[in-house]
This record gives C-alpha cells, structure tokens and sequence, in this order.
C-alpha cells in the first residue's frame, strides 16, 4: 500500500513538471500563428479578422429625393459563426441635396478584430426632378433691322423625355415647339435644333444648342446658348430657368 502511495506521488510530481515544462505557444489550429508543437497555450493566438461582404453594388446611383433601400451586407467570423447582427451602419446620405455620400459597415467579432467596407451613393438630379413650368429670363434676341425676334420664350415647360434622363422643352420658342434635352447629374445638354425666321425669301435658318447647369436647390438652371443665323456671326446668349 505504501508503496503504491509512493508511485502514486511520483507520478503526479511527473506530470507536474511535464506540463510546467511543456512547450508553450498557441494551440488554435484556427489562429494564425498556431504552434502544432506547442502543449499549453500562453494567449499568444492571432485571428484573422472577420469576413464582411457587401449585398448589391459598392457604388449606386440615386436621384434627388428618391428613396434608398439598402442591400445590406454579410458577415462571418474566423470560426465560421454568422456575425452580420453585430454589423454597425454610419451614414452620411442625405437624398435631398446631390452629392456623393458613404455608407460604412463595420463589424467587431470576440477576438477584437475588426473589418469594414463601404457603399458610396451618387445622388443626383434626373429628369423626373425638372418637371415643372418655368419662369425663363435671357438676352436671346437677335436684331433684324427691322424687328427684333427672341429665339427662346419667357415662359417654357419641361417634361420627361421617353428616354432615361432625357427630358423635353415644351414652347421654345414661337418657330419650335419643344428641343430634346438630356439630363447628365446637375448638368443639362441640349440638342442641337434648326428652324427658319421670316417668309422667303427674306427668311434665315437659325441653328441653336446649349448647356446648362442645374443649381443644388433644383429650382434654377442656367443655360449657354450657342446659335448659328444663315451668313450673321455666330452668337452666344445665356437664360436663367425659374421654377415656377
């Protein structure tokens, strides 16, 4: 009996100093610095941080007071456990005014690792947003010698086009009903547009397109025109659109 009390004390003396004296390292095989030598771990492990990836695209485009629905995202953990409710969303969007803005997603798992990704939303004007009548203000005349003929009206309608962001100036002027126009974020092309002033054979072609340039607030857009009169110079005029 002794004797086995004996034996019994040296074997644990054994293992005791087996274990105090066994190599110490990280023994996750899931960490990334895992030691297969190691017997006791010393806390030392290293974990990939967490996977986040993104529903739909990195990068849309949304008009002026258009609303957003976001795709959201998906997140997992090094040991494969979902983790997308522990995701945070930061957001700067604001759909009323154009701009670029991000959207963040960041995610923290229990190793204290962190990952994030970002979604950029373009908020711009489309022609949805231009329709209205407006109010035009310009210096669009040109003289005849004996009258003077406005080549754009004081009071014009915009309508959408049967394209994405085209849309339709309705009552250009009294020789031309409507030019097409094509809406690019806040900025406004114009086709360019030929029609005829006077009878013949006193009468003269006059060929006119433009740019704009749409202002934050989607209440005004100021135009360049740039117009061809048959053997006159070439002319430039500007008209300031005023929603009504």
């Amino acid at each position: 009996m002794y004797l086995n009390k004996k034996y019994h004390i040296v074997f644990l003396l054994w293992a005791l100093i087996f274990y105090s004296c066994g190599k110490k390292g990280c023994v996750d095989s899931v960490a990334l610095n895992f030691n297969s030598e190691a017997t006791r771990n010393d806390g030392s492990c290293v974990y990939s941080p967490p996977l986040i990836n993104l529903f739909g695209k990195d990068t849309i485009s949304l008009c002026i007071e258009e609303d957003y629905i976001d795709s959201g995202v998906f997140a997992q953990d090094v040991f494969g456990e979902d983790i997308t409710s522990l995701v945070e969303v930061v957001s700067n969007l604001d759909n009323s005014n154009p701009g670029e803005y991000v959207i963040t997603y960041t995610v923290l798992d229990v190793n204290g690792n962190s990952s994030s990704l970002k979604r950029v939303i373009n908020v711009n004007f489309c022609s949805g947003n231009l329709v209205s009548n407006y109010s035009v203000f310009h210096d669009c005349q040109i003289n005849l010698g004996i009258t003077e003929v406005d080549l754009i009206s004081d009071s014009q309608t915009i309508v959408e086009g049967d394209f994405q962001n085209q849309i339709l100036i309705q009552d250009f002027n009294q020789f031309i009903s409507q030019v097409v126009a094509t809406v690019e974020n806040e900025n406004i092309i114009i086709e360019q547009n030929t029609f005829s002033i006077g009878q013949s054979p006193l009468s003269f072609d006059v060929v006119i397109s433009g740019t704009g340039l749409i202002d934050d607030s989607g209440n005004e857009i100021i135009v360049n025109y740039a117009y061809n009169i048959g053997s006159l110079e070439p002319g430039n005029c500007q008209a300031t659109y005023i929603k009504q």
